[in-house]
């Protein structure tokens, strides 16, 4: 993402006849003047429309991370379907070739750790770190299943990955890294409690309100340290989504419902306060749509 800003830029001057774009640049002037609120939003289509370029690195960083996850999921249906023609050693042999080669690439090129945001050094650097990073679940995955290497306890899998792509995130500066990290160690939350021989899913709940406050505290701290404190917005996210889906569970349950819908409405209310006040849209529309989704389930018949 960070990279495509030096790319060649679209100009919607370019796309304007002289007439056209005085006329569209003085009725756009008239409304910056007339409402302080759209002045800062219209800046960027006056320098548009002015012939300055604006960039289209955020849509191409998406189709770039989707073609990433495109081809690993290709790559998992192919080991998936094909392994037994295939034979384990080649498998194991091609994914460990690309985890190898991504993760060479990677240390071979990454600028000196530090504690603020590293510039990335090449364009496609952030995609061959996530390449690798997919690679190593899919290669973890086929050797459990092929060999039971640790007869079936995932949650030591996903501690393990949540762990190592913590490091990687970290050295990297990767947000995309950071949330599989965080992901995984959700995951392994959820797989620990599983384990439990009277777990039910109030336990799941629960221990889903505490990996939350670990992880947002841990973001927090890190972030009043200074250690990579753009990465506080990705523990928040990841948070925040964690949290509603816990509350809407209980919720939509029976027992204790009142508590749950009370907790989810506060938490909706906090979301729309942080997301005005520091002009996040995405906390916005967690706080609408979770809340949303909650207010439906309250008024339906709910099971024990």
């Amino acid at each position: 993402m960070r990279y495509f800003k030096l790319l060649p830029q679209l100009r919607l001057g370019d796309l304007l006849v002289s007439g056209e774009r005085d006329l569209f640049q003085t009725e756009l002037l008239a409304l910056m003047d007339r409402n302080a609120r759209y002045r800062r939003s219209s800046t960027g289509i006056w320098r548009a429309s002015a012939g300055e370029p604006f960039s289209l690195f955020l849509e191409l960083n998406v189709l770039l991370y989707a073609g990433v996850l495109a081809f690993v999921a290709g790559l998992g249906w192919t080991v998936t379907t094909r392994s037994r023609q295939l034979g384990d050693v080649l498998v194991l042999a091609v994914l460990s070739i690309i985890l190898a080669a991504c993760f060479w690439y990677c240390f071979s090129r990454a600028p000196t750790w530090s504690l603020a945001e590293t510039p990335v050094p090449t364009a496609v650097f952030d995609y061959v770190l996530y390449l690798g990073s997919l690679v190593w679940c899919v290669e973890l995955a086929y050797l459990e299943n092929r060999f039971h290497v640790l007869s079936g306890q995932w949650d030591y899998y996903l501690l393990a990955s949540a762990v190592f792509f913590f490091v990687l995130a970290y050295r990297f500066d990767n947000r995309f890294v950071l949330s599989l990290a965080l992901s995984s160690l959700a995951g392994w939350f959820g797989l620990t409690i599983s384990h439990w021989p009277s777990h039910q899913d109030a336990a799941y709940r629960q221990y889903a309100v505490v990996y939350c406050l670990l992880v947002g505290l841990d973001g927090a701290l890190l972030q009043r340290r200074g250690v990579k404190p753009h990465f506080f917005g990705t523990y928040l996210n990841i948070v925040a989504n964690v949290l509603f889906w816990a509350l809407l569970s209980g919720v939509f349950n029976r027992q204790g419902y009142g508590v749950w819908f009370l907790a989810l409405l506060l938490a909706c209310g906090a979301s729309l306060a942080w997301g005005l006040r520091h002009r996040q849209f995405a906390f916005v529309a967690y706080s609408a749509l979770y809340g949303y989704v909650g207010c439906e389930l309250d008024t339906r018949p709910r099971h024990d």
